[in-house]
């Protein structure tokens, strides 16, 4: 399945390999940033919009930023 990746949800795993860092960073000090974008409403592992949090880490607002 090819889902577009303003659709995909990272796990803690990719968004710290995104951002260059370890798991154990991520888990415990950049998840809890100010900013940083919420978790999905997803049971079971965490998980976040792999469009939010590259434009995070870009320094952007999101749309729902934006518009909030």
């Amino acid at each position: 399945m090819n889902v577009p990746f303003d659709r995909m949800i990272w796990s803690a795993e990719d968004c710290a390999g995104y951002l260059g860092q370890s798991y154990s960073t991520f888990i415990k000090r950049t998840q809890h940033l100010e900013g940083f974008p919420a978790r999905c409403p997803i049971p079971g592992q965490p998980r976040w919009p792999a469009k939010s949090v590259t434009a995070w880490a870009l320094g952007l607002r999101t749309d729902h930023e934006q518009t909030a």
